[in-house]
């Protein structure tokens, strides 16, 4: 479709609620995906077909000070109103008396931001659409009074709680039964309350073929010893013109990359953006990342690119990173607590209808990855509340934990980063998973060396 590598896409359909308010396979076989991949399990066959089948926040307004001066300016508050409707307005505050724009901006402090509010110098905070001259630098934009500036592409996520897992329907979980989701496995209970203490920007979509090939020729153009003598593959997709299976083309995700390409690929895009590397290889990285597979395997492995000495920087970490299990599942839930995040028309309860308005999988993908959802002209998919789009099928989508079928039973109440195992996590369902398997609970988990033409990944960064 020719369209940027690196999407502009400025428009944060949540941007009210994540104002920061200051001014200031267990055992890792391959399996065909022309048929439902649903995991990593058992197989059967039907008919002639070799199938897979599986046994297997709120965020509080602060309170806007009681009183400030003796009279209203009319204009400031009707532009408030306009921006952000009456009813949120009043959960922020109740304008008893205004002097001028000049006080209340000199008061205003803790007010939703966007084009027509105020900041305490007296000047309009900037819009959130803007391109330009917002303070921000290139290649960002604006989510706070220009302080916090968002990568383009990436959604603000805040810090916040939130129920992780499937409900039983009969355990309460941050004072609420849910009802029973009758499609759970025991590997998603017990739901479980998350808190997240850290803001995070998300990607709005998963890593397109051309981020990936971009990224990868800027990498190989640099020094060897910048690079230590690594390059990286540019186009390992399956998808794609290089290998057997159908052109999707540019703005298609990324797959046919491991867990290892995908970390690599984060510490990458530290690197040109001058950011810290969330990721340590010791003993230096091997082999080639995004190195792909014979152009006729659909599967293949990438070895372990760090054989040893591997850690992982932490939450604290300003650069790329994979996101967390937690972090993926809460951001797919974006507030919500059904199955599916819901949207326009899907009131997210289980249903291949609702499934098919926000993702492509088995039911209505022709067994093909499809242009991720903000560069798909022709059938996109809808987002959450947050921005976030393809959160369900396309690919799986590789997060940073470690696997453990119980991990649920004992995990931390605050900012998680997952169990013991040998396979890593992923999350969302692909284009050839059943309905069952894309919802935001569902767990699998491939080796962290597979390469498999159903798994690609997005990026996150702690915010600020």
């Amino acid at each position: 479709m020719g369209r940027s590598s690196w999407p502009v896409l400025p428009i944060v359909p949540f941007l009210l609620a994540s104002c920061i308010f200051s001014c200031d396979a267990e055992d890792g076989r391959s399996h065909s995906e022309d048929s439902p991949d649903e995991g990593n399990l058992d197989l059967d066959v039907i008919g002639d077909t070799e199938v897979e089948s599986f046994d297997g926040a709120d965020l509080t307004l602060d309170e806007f000070p009681d009183t400030l001066d003796e009279s209203v300016d009319q204009t400031v508050v009707d532009t408030l109103v306009d921006d952000t409707g009456q009813d949120v307005l009043d959960e922020v505050f109740f304008v008893d008396v205004v002097d001028s724009a000049d006080a209340m901006a000199a008061e205003v402090l803790d007010v939703p931001c966007g084009d027509g509010v105020w900041d305490e110098e007296g000047g309009e905070v900037c819009d959130a659409s803007d391109e330009g001259d917002n303070g921000c630098e290139e290649d960002t934009y604006c989510i706070d009074t220009c302080t916090l500036c968002a990568p383009q592409g990436f959604v603000y996520v805040p810090a916040g709680t939130f129920c992780m897992g499937s409900p039983d329907g009969s355990t309460e979980c941050m004072g609420v039964t849910d009802p029973e989701d009758r499609q759970r496995h025991s590997y998603e209970e017990p739901q479980h309350e998350v808190t997240l203490t850290n803001a995070f920007f998300m990607q709005e979509h998963e890593v397109t073929q051309a981020q990936w090939r971009e990224l990868a020729e800027w990498w190989n153009a640099q020094s060897s010893e910048f690079r230590n003598g690594i390059s990286m593959g540019t186009d390992p997709s399956w998808f794609s013109g290089s290998a057997d299976g159908a052109d999707c083309g540019d703005d298609c995700p990324v797959e046919r990359v491991s867990w290892w390409d995908a970390v690599f690929f984060s510490n990458a895009m530290s690197l040109r953006e001058g950011l810290e590397v969330c990721y340590v290889c010791s003993e230096g990285w091997s082999d080639t990342p995004g190195g792909g597979c014979d152009a006729d395997d659909s599967d293949c492995s990438s070895g372990d690119i760090c054989y040893s000495g591997f850690s992982f920087v932490g939450y604290e970490c300003a650069g790329y990173r994979l996101p967390t299990e937690a972090e993926w599942e809460y951001a797919y839930r974006a507030g919500s607590r059904t199955v599916f995040y819901p949207s326009d028309g899907n009131d997210g309860t289980f249903s291949e209808g609702n499934l098919a308005q926000i993702g492509w999988y088995y039911g209505n993908s022709d067994r093909l990855t499809h242009p991720v959802s903000p560069l798909n002209e022709i059938e996109p998919r809808q987002p959450n509340a947050w921005g976030l789009y393809d959160m369900s099928g396309n690919v799986w989508e590789l997060v940073w934990d470690w696997y453990d079928s119980d991990y649920y039973e004992s995990s931390p109440v605050r900012d998680p980063l997952g169990g013991e195992g040998s396979t890593r996590v992923q999350r969302g369902g692909a284009w050839g998973a059943y309905a069952r398997e894309a919802r935001g609970a569902q767990r699998s988990q491939p080796q962290p060396d597979t390469r498999r033409r159903n798994i690609g990944f997005r990026l996150a960064r702690t915010a600020p």
